[in-house]
């Protein structure tokens, strides 16, 4: 007698406010990317949301404080200036200069320091020892005192600001890519690819640039803030962007002189911008995997087999090598067969020509 048994199976009920959950991202920091999002968009829409020239004001009202104390207005929602002009109008103004000036700051010394970092790593030698040297006696100098020398020698203007930054902070991103880099050389598609023939421009640019671009956002999301806070130091100092330009940290400088009267407003509206945008820069992480890509020819494992396939499907042309069949890409030219290369090239290279991504099969199976 035998007996069976049904499982009964209930109909799925779709969760309720599936859409929004499924917005929600594990560990990822929304409200400092909001507020990054927010600041960003007032940046660009600047001309379009402030409600006076943020340049031009009016010494009839002067030293107006916010709409909800007594003698404020609507028409001045966070006060004027010793000058009559807008709060407002200088804080959305002055968004744009923090974000301009910071991202091409980080922008162009990422770009400075990761190209000098890649070179420096991987050819090693005197081309490392020159350039190590260069970034330990900028290191031994103090980044802000640096700075202000530098813009006390060139002048006071938005441009000369960016250029001083990146030449100030280009170090860093030296320093962390060298480090990425010799690592990244000792790597089994690396040596893959230097026993196919790729040059070493090609291996920096093909092989290593994608590996170590990952830490170099990292450190220039973190460098952001860091660009902000030196932005507004030399701005308060006098020796960064230049009056009228609204800057916040110009902004600080013109209203600490009223702080001790009780016009608070100018100086604690600006502060606390520059505090939301430093904290919220310095608290949104990268998401990019750091995991090392192969982005060569060569054969590589796939994520959820044990069989090595091509990265990419190029015709195969069969090459004849004593009793059996190899086949090669017709697309590339004959190289030394390279699957021992990491543990022996002088063997590789011996033995017979074929392309590195080829699969060697026996005569009487390609033959059929």
């Amino acid at each position: 007698m035998s007996t069976t048994s049904e499982v009964l199976t209930l109909p799925s009920q779709a969760p309720r406010f599936g859409f929004i959950r499924g917005l929600r991202l594990s560990g990822f920091p929304m409200i400092p990317t909001a507020i990054l999002l927010g600041i960003a968009f007032v940046a660009v829409f600047a001309n379009q949301l402030a409600p006076h020239n943020p340049e031009v004001g009016s010494l009839v009202a002067r030293f107006k404080p916010p709409f909800w104390e007594t003698g404020g207005t609507t028409k001045y929602l966070l006060g004027t200036d010793q000058l009559g002009r807008d709060v407002l109008s200088r804080l959305i103004f002055g968004a744009r200069v923090s974000m301009v000036v910071s991202i091409t700051a980080v922008l162009f010394a990422g770009v400075v320091g990761t190209t000098l970092g890649i070179i420096s790593g991987y050819l090693g030698g005197w081309v490392d020892q020159v350039i190590m040297r260069l970034v330990d006696t900028w290191l031994a100098l103090p980044a802000l005192t640096f700075a202000i020398f530098l813009a006390a020698i060139v002048g006071p203007s938005m441009w000369n600001i960016v250029i001083i930054l990146g030449i100030t902070y280009w170090t860093r991103y030296a320093r962390v890519t060298r480090g990425e880099v010799l690592s990244l050389k000792e790597r089994e598609f690396v040596r893959l690819a230097i026993v196919a023939g790729c040059s070493k421009w090609t291996i920096m640019r093909r092989h290593i640039l994608p590996n170590v671009i990952n830490s170099a956002i990292v450190l220039g999301t973190l460098m952001v803030g860091v660009v902000i806070i030196t932005e507004a130091t030399l701005s308060f100092l006098g020796v960064g962007v230049p009056p009228p330009q609204p800057a916040w940290g110009l902004m600080l400088s013109d209203g600490k002189q009223s702080l001790m009267v009780g016009r608070w407003w100018l100086t604690i509206f600006p502060g606390c911008c520059i505090m939301l945008m430093v904290l919220s820069s310095s608290s949104t992480p990268s998401c990019a995997s750091s995991e090392p890509r192969d982005n060569s020819c060569l054969p590589r494992r796939s994520s959820n087999s044990k069989i090595f396939r091509p990265i990419t499907s190029r015709p195969r042309a069969p090459v004849s090598c004593g009793g059996s069949t190899m086949f090669r890409c017709a697309s590339i030219p004959a190289r030394p067969w390279a699957l021992s290369a990491s543990r022996d090239p002088a063997r590789a290279r011996s033995r017979s020509p074929s392309c590195a991504c080829c699969r060697r099969l026996p005569a009487s199976s390609a033959a059929g």
